[in-house]
C-alpha cells in the first residue's frame, strides 16, 4: 500500500498523561500449532483495554518470525475498519517480517473505536509452514520498527479529544510446529525469493509559482506527472511559517474521474503546522502541509493518466500582513508529520500485476518542482459574512431567496458573491440556497469559515470577489 497507508498507519498512537495517567493498551500475539508443510495455518492478533486506558482509534504492528519456517501470506481483518492493510516480503522485501495496520476512524467518532476496559480480536494472521520446517517452537515477536530505512512501527492511537502517539504494551505469541505433511502443495520460501523490485515508475510532483499580497490569501497548485499509472500519493510541504499561515488543502482529483455510480473507493486526509515557536524558517519542524490520498485500491479503474501534468490539489495560504515584499519558497520537503508520523513525497504506483510506492528520491528521474511566491504588495481585505447574500448582516431564509432569485429568475448577481457561496466552493449554484435553508432550520448544514457570526475574510483563494458589503466595512 500507499507509503502513507502504511507509514502514516504505522503512526496513529497514543498516550496521554492526565491527572490519573493512562495505560497503553496490550497488543498481544495468539498461539497455534502446525505441522511442516501446511499451507493454512492462522494466529490471533488482539488488543486488550483496561479501565484506564482511553478510546482507540487506530493501531499499527511489525511482526517478526523465522522465515526458515514460515511465510507469511495475508492477513485477515476481523473487526471493522475505515482503513486496513497488511506488507508481506512481497511488498516489502523484509523477510520474516510483517506489518499490519488499521484506522477505525478519522472523524473523531468514538463509536467506531475501540473503547476503555474491553478485549477484541482484531486480526487473524495467515502463515504457510514451509516443509522443511523443523519440529519445535517458533517466536512471534513485536518489533518497534521495521528494520532498515522503512517506516513502519508499533504504536497505537488512543484519543481523548487529541490523538496522540505511543508504543502499546505487547506481547508476544507463538508457533508449534511438529511432524510433516506430505500431501499439501510447496510453501515458498522468503529466504529463496529475490527482493521485489521497486515500481518502474518516474514522474514529479510540481507546485506552481503564484503572485501574492500581504493581508490576502492565496493558491498554490499541487501538480502530478508521471510515465505510469498513479493510483494515490502522499506529500510533505514546507514554508516559512513566518510568512505564510497554511489555511486549506482542496482537492481537485475528482474532475479526472467519470465516476456516476460512485464506485471508486477514496481515503483522504492532510494536515498542516501553522506554529511559529523557533525564530525562523528551519524546515518541517514547524511551518508545513502534509497528507495522503489514494483514489483506487481495488478495481484499479481510477488513475492519474499517464504523461499529464494532472492538477491534484490546491494549497491555500494566508499572507502574513508584516511579510516583507519579494519572494518566498513553498517547497516538497519530506518529513511534515501526518498523523505524528512523518511523511514522504511519493506515488502509490503500480504496473500489469504488482503495485507499490515509489519515493521521489529513491526512483530514477523523478523531481520535484518548488514554486515562489512573489510578494508584491499591501491591500486591505474584503470581509464579509457567509451566506448573507443580501448583505444585510445576518442570515436567514431570505438569503436563500436572493440566491435562487438571482440562479432562476434572472435578478442581478449579489454584490458580494463570496458572501453569497454558502459552500464555499467558489461557485454560486442551488447547493447554496440549500445549505442556507439547512442552517437556518437546523439542526445541520452548518456555514463554512469565516462563518455566520462574526465577519472575515476568504480562507479558499477563488474567482467570486466582493464588489461592495457594507455590513463588514
Amino acid at each position: 500500500m500507499l507509503f502513507f497507508a502504511a507509514a502514516a498507519l504505522a503512526w496513529i498512537a497514543g498516550s496521554l498523561v492526565s491527572s490519573v495517567r493512562a495505560e497503553q493498551p496490550i497488543l498481544r500475539l495468539g498461539t497455534a500449532a502446525a505441522v511442516a508443510g501446511e499451507t493454512t495455518l492462522s494466529v490471533p492478533l488482539e488488543i486488550e483495554l483496561d479501565l484506564t486506558s482511553e478510546f482507540v482509534a487506530g493501531w499499527s504492528a511489525v511482526i517478526q518470525y523465522d522465515p526458515a519456517a514460515l511465510t507469511a501470506v495475508r492477513v485477515e481483518n476481523t473487526r471493522r475498519a475505515d482503513l486496513f492493510g497488511f506488507r508481506t516480503f512481497a511488498r516489502h522485501a523484509m523477510p520474516g517480517v510483517l506489518v499490519v495496520w488499521a484506522i477505525y476512524t478519522l472523524a473523531d467518532d468514538t463509536a467506531k473505536m475501540i473503547p476503555p476496559l474491553s478485549s477484541d480480536e482484531i486480526a487473524q494472521l495467515e502463515f504457510c509452514v514451509l516443509g522443511s520446517a523443523a519440529t519445535g517452537t517458533y517466536p512471534l515477536t513485536f518489533l518497534d520498527e521495521a528494520p532498515g530505512e522503512h517506516p513502519y512501527q508499533t504504536s497505537a492511537t488512543s484519543f481523548s479529544g487529541i490523538y496522540t502517539t505511543a508504543p502499546p504494551r505487547v506481547e508476544a505469541g507463538a508457533v508449534s510446529i511438529s511432524g510433516i505433511d506430505s500431501t499439501t502443495a510447496a510453501c515458498p520460501s522468503e529466504l529463496d525469493e529475490p527482493p521485489p523490485p521497486p515500481p518502474d515508475v518516474h514522474g514529479s510532483f510540481q507546485l506552481e509559482d503564484a503572485t501574492a499580497i500581504r493581508g490576502l490569501p492565496v493558491m498554490v497548485p499541487l501538480r502530478i506527472e508521471a510515465d505510469g499509472k498513479i493510483f494515490g500519493f502522499s506529500f510533505s510541504v514546507d514554508f516559512d511559517e513566518e510568512i505564510l499561515q497554511a489555511a486549506a488543502v482542496r482537492p481537485i482529483y475528482d474532475a479526472v474521474f467519470a465516476d456516476p455510480l460512485g464506485l471508486r473507493s477514496e481515503y483522504q486526509h492532510w494536515e498542516w503546522d501553522n506554529s511559529n515557536l523557533n525564530p525562523g524558517s528551519g524546515g518541517v519542524d514547524e511551518g508545513f502541509v502534509t497528507g495522503a490520498v489514494v483514489f483506487d485500491l481495488e478495481s484499479r479503474d481510477f488513475f492519474l493518466p499517464p504523461q499529464s501534468a494532472t492538477e491534484v490539489l490546491r494549497l491555500s495560504f494566508f499572507v502574513n500582513a508584516e511579510a516583507p515584499l519579494g519572494p518566498t519558497e513553498v517547497r516538497f520537503e519530506d518529513g511534515g508529520r501526518f498523523l505524528t508520523i512523518p511523511q514522504r513525497n511519493a506515488f502509490l504506483a503500480a504496473g500489469d500485476d504488482t503495485s507499490g510506492t515509489a519515493y521521489p528520491d529513491f526512483v530514477p528521474a523523478t523531481v520535484v518542482v518548488n514554486a515562489r511566491i512573489s510578494i508584491i504588495g499591501d491591500v486591505s481585505p474584503f470581509r464579509f459574512i457567509r451566506g448573507d447574500a443580501n448583505t444585510d448582516g445576518k442570515v436567514d431564509i431570505a438569503d436563500a431567496v436572493r440566491d435562487f432569485m438571482f440562479l432562476f429568475q434572472g435578478a442581478d448577481p449579489p454584490s458580494c458573491l463570496e458572501a453569497a457561496d454558502a459552500t464555499d466552493d467558489g461557485e454560486v449554484d442551488i447547493s447554496d440556497g440549500v445549505r442556507i435553508l439547512r442552517f437556518f432550520f437546523g439542526p445541520v448544514g452548518e456555514i463554512p469559515s469565516p462563518g455566520t457570526e462574526s465577519c472575515g475574510v476568504d480562507g479558499l483563494p477563488d474567482d467570486l470577489g466582493c464588489n461592495s458589503y457594507p455590513h463588514c466595512e
